[in-house]
């Protein structure tokens, strides 16, 4: 039985890196290829396998008594670094499945690392027949992830990402197709691969697979989902999800939420440690300052939890949930590894063992001193465990584990561990942040909502207004104004201050991966991370999101008419970056007109600071004053925050109509840098039709 397995697995090997030879010619116009082999053999004979079926250069088989620890190892091949087949590198492998009715492998070959093919094959594991070779990929965009019972195939591409999902006989079970700026594109899938969760503007989502539906996991919780980081499916088909979220005191924690129960099971810090999920086995590492030790709380699908605690510690430890379940811990040092397997419903010691691997000599810098395994180790059957090990000369060994001959003691306290009740930790739910999950439009704004389409339509913008307009962006949370009257009024100075712009000029920022512009109604801009070189008390606000939005939000709790002015200031960032994406040395040209580059770059105690930046004068001398404008190249403080604030600051006085500042034609050397912006904008924008604009009034023919 021994040997009959050796072979077996020496077969695989051997086919994992030679089954292009056996692909079919490329078609172009297909995405994936199968090439199905039939073996035609005599009946009631049995078809002894060849060592080396597909002539792999550089594979190295042993025979099966080559036990390299006197016991429970044996190495039985050995892929040598730079091996080929028809002259194709090999660049990896990896072991799927390998047990007594199936093989299932994938590799890598080409001779550019940018572009190989990837390849995942089929075999009978009784005769050691090739089933099927599936070729899912010819780039590095093409990657796979193990499910229970099969294979998940990402494939990245320009804008979009394609989903498909095959059994371990290959055959296809489903395929979806998602934008790149989608945030399912980035969801993480239940263990079964048949659902997928993700963060979307706040909410909780999921997606079933098989049927095509999305729907949001509701909860009575004040709390922003941030990321979905993994999930965890019971015996009862439970997910538990683990969160990244954001709560009431603006402070980010792991939360598990039941999506059955809609409960929080788990809430804390990072300084409690941080679970993670491994083919539905909850992994909590634990370190203790004091005794500089660690250990890991393991709880199973049926609810049983237990605690590991090391006997002693080697360097580089992992821990590992097999397919299987079970927990399987390594470390390794130098050339010798370390493997304990534990039986995961009941915690007992399946089998432990260490042996060394053979390792050049370091002599150069950077050389690893090392070797590991390249993959979770996989069941061969009940006994039996195959292992891939990378050594330091880049050669790929495989090695069969008998853990029936494992007789070492363990190195690991494995105990019955009780939950603590407290598991929810104490939070201030001060802030409402609940309100950030951008949501849709109540019934009662509903009269303003078409107002707001009106002027969307009108202008070219996006208009989000009261459940459409709450989200975090970057460091700030945006807070949707809520206040009928005020939105009201707000809409109708919007609506003057659009008027303002040329024809056709809003539709111009689509550009690149650039959507276009969205205004935002705002009652609060917060600031959420205190730690940020950003402004506290933001008044308004320009950023882009992650799906190619221009974020134009605005503060109109206290006074509505602050759009008259803050519209503006905000627009000239978003002009700042079409012309900076055009134009490469726009910020060079711009300092041009100053007496130095002399910005902070930096939102910090910009109001105090007045030093000598080595020019012939203190800073402020440069500032706006009414007895020396025609010295002034800054109107305020502000303006020497960023080159951007400088043009804003300027570019919101040019358009308010009420602004305190003087003509700037009492201003020259601000005039000078009003009149390269103008022509600036003017060098980048289509300007077809545009006739008395405001912000060219000082031009000079």
């Amino acid at each position: 039985m021994i040997k009959k397995r050796i072979v077996v697995l020496t077969t695989l090997m051997c086919m994992g890196v030679s089954l292009i030879s056996c692909s079919g010619k490329k078609d172009d116009n297909k995405k994936s290829e199968i090439t199905e082999t039939t073996t035609k053999a005599t009946e009631n004979t049995v078809q002894e396998p060849d060592n080396n079926p597909l002539d792999i250069k550089g594979y190295e088989y042993y025979e099966t008594k080559n036990s390299v620890n006197g016991k429970d190892i044996t190495m039985v091949g050995k892929i040598v670094a730079g091996a080929t087949i028809n002259e194709k590198i090999l660049h990896n492998i990896f072991v799927h499945k390998c047990n007594d009715e199936e093989v299932v492998v994938e590799y890598a070959i080409g001779d550019d690392l940018d572009l190989y093919e990837t390849h995942i094959v089929n075999m009978d594991a009784t005769n050691y027949e090739m089933q099927n070779d599936l070729k899912i990929g010819e780039d590095m965009s093409t990657y796979t992830s193990r499910v229970l019972d099969g294979i998940i195939c990402n494939k990245d591409s320009e804008g979009s990402r394609k989903i498909i999902k095959y059994d371990d006989k290959l055959q296809e079970i489903y395929q979806i197709e998602m934008k790149a700026d989608d945030a399912l594109a980035t969801g993480i899938m239940s263990s079964d691969g048949n659902k997928m969760f993700c963060a979307k503007n706040g909410w909780l989502m999921c997606y079933d697979l098989l049927k095509k539906e999305e729907s949001i996991i509701e909860h009575n919780y004040n709390m922003y989902v941030k990321y979905v980081d993994s999930v965890m499916t019971d015996e009862l088909g439970n997910e538990h999800i683990l969160l990244t979220v954001l709560m009431g005191d603006l402070k980010t924690y792991t939360c598990i939420l039941n999506s059955s129960t809609k409960e929080m099971e788990y809430l804390a810090s990072s300084e409690n440690g941080y679970p993670t999920v491994q083919n539905d086995i909850v992994v909590l590492n634990v370190y203790d300052e004091e005794s500089g030790t660690g250990n890991s709380i393991v709880t199973t699908k049926n609810g049983n939890t237990f605690s590991y605690v090391p006997k002693d510690s080697m360097n580089n430890e992992n821990v590992r949930v097999l397919d299987n379940g079970d927990i399987c811990y390594d470390s390794f040092r130098e050339g010798k590894i370390n493997i304990a397997i534990y039986d995961i419903d009941t915690g007992d010691l399946k089998g432990k063992t260490s042996f060394e691997v053979p390792l050049k000599e370091v002599t150069e810098e950077g050389d690893l001193d090392y070797a590991f395994l390249t993959q979770n180790p996989v069941y061969m059957n009940e006994n039996k465990v195959l292992l891939s090990v990378g050594d330091n000369m880049q050669n790929t060994l495989f090695y069969v584990w008998d853990l029936d001959k494992a007789d070492e003691p363990s190195g690991y306290d494995v105990v019955s561990y009780e939950t603590s009740e407290n598991v929810i930790a104490d939070y201030n739910d001060e802030v409402a942040v609940s309100e950030l999950r951008k949501g849709e439009c109540s019934e009662e704004f509903k009269p303003l909502l078409e107002v707001a389409n009106n002027l969307e339509e009108k202008y070219g913008v996006d208009i989000l207004i009261d459940g459409e307009g709450g989200r975090i962006l970057d460091v700030y949370g945006l807070f949707s104004l809520k206040d009928y009257d005020k939105v009201k009024t707000s809409l109708e100075y919007l609506e003057e201050e659009l008027g303002r712009y040329p024809d056709g000029f809003f539709e111009q920022f689509v550009y690149d991966t650039y959507k276009g512009i969205d205004i935002h109604i705002c009652s609060d801009i917060m600031l959420l991370d205190k730690e940020a070189d950003n402004l506290e008390d933001a008044g308004g606000l320009h950023n882009s999101d992650t799906e190619g939005n221009i974020v134009v939000a605005i503060d109109c709790s206290i006074d509505p008419a602050e759009i008259k002015v803050t519209f503006h200031h905000e627009m000239a960032h978003a002009i700042d970056k079409k012309i900076e994406y055009h134009m490469e040395n726009f910020e060079e040209k711009w300092n041009e007109l100053n007496p130095g580059d002399v910005y902070m770059y930096s939102y910090e105690d910009y109001s105090d600071k007045a030093y000598d930046l080595g020019l012939d004068k203190y800073i402020y001398d440069y500032l706006y004053m009414e007895d020396r404008g025609d010295e002034s190249y800054f109107l305020d403080n502000y303006s020497l925050a960023y080159p951007t604030e400088d043009r804003a600051r300027i570019f919101e006085n040019l358009m308010n109509k009420n602004s305190w500042y003087p003509d700037y034609s009492e201003i020259p050397l601000v005039k000078d840098k009003v009149n390269f912006y103008a022509n600036t904008i003017r060098e980048i924008f289509d300007t077809t039709g545009w006739e008395n604009v405001e912000w060219e009034r000082y031009l000079i023919d």
